[in-house]
């Protein structure tokens, strides 16, 4: 892949949509175990003391 990127022309705007790809997949990562933290610690919450989250 990266002897396509190099291949591309200068000021190719592919090569700007790949780096916003990138910075929003790292986005998305950072939410996603953030949404699992809050939704598997409050289910481990409630089954140790028997109360719903």
């Amino acid at each position: 892949m990266a002897d396509e990127i190099d291949a591309l022309p200068e000021g190719s705007v592919i090569v700007g949509w790949l780096a916003d790809y990138m910075v929003l997949r790292g986005q998305l990562r950072v939410c996603q175990q953030d949404v699992n933290a809050l939704f598997w610690g409050a289910n481990v919450k409630s089954q140790i003391t028997g109360r719903a989250p």
